[in-house]
Parts: C-alpha cells; sequence; structure tokens
C-alpha cells in the first residue's frame, strides 16, 4: 500500500466513507492529521530506537572505566630498591590514570620515587621521569585524576633507598581507549 492510499484509507474512515463525497475541506483537515500521525509515529519510532541506544552505550561505558588497586610489590631493604611488576605495565586497547601510590613500611629515612617508564624503554626508567616522592612522612601520592596518563605499553616502576622490607601498591582508573576522551571532559 503507498502513502497516499493509506491516507486514503485514513481519510475515509475519518469521513465514514469514500474520500471523494467528502467536502474538499473536510478532506485537507484529515489530509493534515493523518500527516501527523505519520510524523508524530516516525517520531515516537525514532524516540524507542534512541532509548535502546542510549541503554546500550551506558551498559558499555559502565565497564570501560573502573578504578582498580595493582597487584602489591614488597622488597627488602636496599639502595637502590627497585619495585616492579608485568602488572604495573598498561595494556594494549586501554590507557591508565594514576590515582594513588603508596609505600607501607619506609623507615624514617627512606625515600623511594615513582617513575613512568616508556613503552620503548622496556622497563628503564630515567631521572626525568620522576613523578612522585614518598617519604615515611609522606607515604601516599595522590597524583591527581589525570596527571599521570599511561599508554598502551607505558609502566610504573619505583625506586630508592629504604632501610627494611616496604611493600608498594598502586590504585588506576583503567579506561577502554575508546571513552578516554570522555573520560577526560
Amino acid at each position: 500500500m503507498t502513502i497516499d492510499a493509506g491516507l486514503q484509507a485514513i481519510a475515509q474512515a475519518y469521513a465514514g466513507g469514500p474520500a471523494d463525497t467528502m467536502p474538499a475541506e473536510a478532506g485537507a483537515e484529515v489530509s493534515g492529521a493523518a500527516q501527523l500521525a505519520v510524523a508524530v509515529g516516525q517520531l515516537a519510532t525514532e524516540m524507542t530506537l534512541e532509548r535502546k541506544r542510549r541503554a546500550a552505550f551506558e551498559q558499555r561505558m559502565q565497564h570501560a572505566i573502573r578504578e582498580t588497586p595493582l597487584l602489591s610489590v614488597s622488597a627488602a631493604s636496599g639502595a637502590p630498591a627497585t619495585f616492579t611488576s608485568a602488572d604495573w605495565v598498561c595494556k594494549t586497547g586501554y590507557e591508565w590514570f594514576v590515582q594513588l601510590a603508596t609505600a607501607k613500611g619506609l623507615g624514617s629515612s627512606d625515600t623511594v620515587w615513582v617513575y613512568k617508564t616508556s613503552a620503548s624503554a622496556a622497563g628503564q626508567f630515567v631521572d626525568s621521569e620522576a613523578k612522585g616522592l614518598l617519604t615515611n612522612a609522606a607515604p601516599m601520592w595522590a597524583p591527581g585524576r589525570t596527571a599521570l596518563h599511561l599508554l598502551p605499553g607505558d609502566g610504573l616502576l619505583v625506586s630508592g633507598t629504604t632501610t627494611a622490607t616496604v611493600t608498594v601498591n598502586f590504585e588506576v582508573i583503567i579506561c577502554e581507549q575508546w571513552i578516554v576522551p570522555d573520560f577526560l571532559l
């Protein structure tokens, strides 16, 4: 059935008879009402599809951003003491935002630095990549929501001088790469 035939059928239903027996003004009113009904129906369909799309996006987004602690690493005293783990390297398809670094068990003169390692350096670190200092007086460092951002292959490493066994831990926000622009807003 064509749209014109459909409108003709609606016009007949409203008029109670064939559309050609109705006055011209009545046909125009019915035709306008039919067009409005079709437009409202299309709008309702679009709204329903948009609600479904939005619900699917929100569910996908719930899994795209999550805060998680990384595996803790302990090391005996040393100069330098180095804390590293394969778990502390950002994986392909994700970006990390470090929220908290902690060092438990630091002695009164102990200092350790948090370093960002790059994918090209294969776990090596340089002083220019020192990001935060942890001491006995300040054993936690919170760089802020986006201050320490790691791309795939970038990692974390902690190094310094310790006089006792120290345990280092990180909490990071892990984002799937597609959601990072929205996360940064």
